[in-house]
């Protein structure tokens, strides 16, 4: 599967991109919202992990861009160092499929992968293979 990962933290993309190498995805990385757009639009993931705070583009814009593509459903696994219960937003996962901490275990992300790729395969919303 091919992941896009946007990430301004280099520590952390490299963590990140050395678990999903090993889960054998395919990985893209950014390290700005802006870039991620461009990227999205160029390279259609199959899936977006993202961080919240990222500069020029926030994770919570890539996630609103990304309910806006028509024609596809492209899941989002949001990843923050902000606790859930930090937050006041209503929407505690401020659209994306699904909220995470940092640091995730790769057994975290390895299961989240697969419960947002089945869910949206039983959907047909998307090309995940």
């Amino acid at each position: 599967m091919k992941l896009l990962v946007c990430e301004d933290d280099p520590i952390m993309m490299i963590v990140l991109t050395t678990m999903l190498k090993r889960l054998e995805h395919d990985v893209i990385c950014t390290k700005d919202g802006k870039q991620a757009i461009e990227t999205i639009d160029r390279e259609s993931p199959d899936m977006v992990i993202t961080d919240m705070l990222l500069p020029n583009v926030s994770g919570i814009e890539i996630v609103s861009y990304l309910k806006k593509l028509p024609g596809k459903r492209i899941p989002v696994i949001m990843l923050s160092s902000m606790p859930r219960n930090a937050m006041t937003n209503t929407d505690a996962n401020f659209g994306a499929d699904c909220y995470m901490v940092k640091p995730a275990t790769m057994e975290q992300l390895k299961s989240k992968i697969e419960e947002l790729k089945d869910l949206v395969q039983e959907n047909g919303l998307c090309n995940v293979i």
